[in-house]
């Protein structure tokens, strides 16, 4: 695993040098003749910046798809269990896409987060001070450290769902023997076994996701209430319907990238 982006980049390497040259030859161009064609519609320019994201990170995926099926092909039964070959297909390839989808999460929510609390700052004055206190020591340790155990849990469901799904196979394979000596309950103590830990573990992994998104949803609306109760006590103004729906709209803005900071941080762990 910790060889993966490595080898991500030795066998995309030429793709880059290669996109890196018809840039520079393109600026080089624009720099000695520009041209423009004011009656020619064209795209914008970040469709095509999200078409090559898109095909890079397709690229990507399928192979690692390819390279772990070449590789357990050349290696034993015994070293390299189906389990193991499904969870690398299944979760470590889509992890290297996630990673190229949610990277840039993990600073754009803080920046925004901040950038929302500055603003609320010069809309009510000091009243903002709560939510500043709510979205420091509240709700960003919480969506940081939240999808570390999630992580760390889902970590262990995928060690769980390998050992169930070797343990089926290895059933499977000597099904007739099994039926011979009469073993049948207790393989199947051994299987019921292997599901309640993994379903324990789902259900644990689960429950850290749901703290999430009741704290992503329910923290705005504590943050907007805490702060209008401030600026009423505070200013001694009548709370109008242009400030109330301004911190509203803010705090409500917040909802987005918070509930994608874990995911983006589940991502890269």
């Amino acid at each position: 695993k910790q060889f993966a982006l490595l080898a991500v980049w030795k066998v995309f390497w030429i793709f880059f040098t290669w996109l890196g040259a018809y840039w520079l030859l393109k600026h080089s161009i624009l720099y000695i003749e520009y041209y423009h064609d004011e009656t020619k519609e064209n795209e914008p320019l970040y469709a095509g910046h999200l078409y090559a994201l898109g095909l890079l990170i397709s690229s990507a995926r399928a192979g690692l798809m390819v390279l772990i099926y070449r590789k357990s092909l050349k290696l034993s039964s015994l070293s390299n269990g189906i389990g193991n070959i499904v969870n690398l297909i299944s979760n470590d390839c889509n992890r290297v896409a996630e990673i190229c989808i949610n990277f840039h999460f993990l600073w754009s929510s803080i920046l925004e987060a901040i950038i929302i609390v500055i603003i609320a700052l010069i809309e009510i004055g000091y009243s903002a001070l709560p939510a500043l206190f709510i979205i420091i020591f509240v709700l960003l340790p919480l969506q940081i450290f939240l999808p570390k155990y999630a992580s760390t849990t889902s970590l262990k469901t995928t060690f769980a769902v390998t050992k169930r799904v070797q343990l089926m196979s290895e059933i499977l394979t000597v099904m007739r023997l099994i039926k011979m000596y009469a073993w049948e309950k207790f393989f199947k103590s051994k299987v019921n076994e292997a599901r309640e830990n993994e379903m324990n573990l789902i259900k644990k992994a689960l429950r850290y996701k749901t703290i999430s998104f009741m704290i992503v949803f329910t923290a705005p609306m504590l943050t907007t209430f805490l702060c209008l109760i401030t600026y009423q006590t505070l200013e001694k103004k009548q709370m109008t319907p242009a400030v109330t729906f301004t911190i509203l709209s803010l705090f409500n803005t917040l909802r987005y990238p918070m509930t994608m900071l874990p995911t983006a941080i589940r991502s890269i762990i």
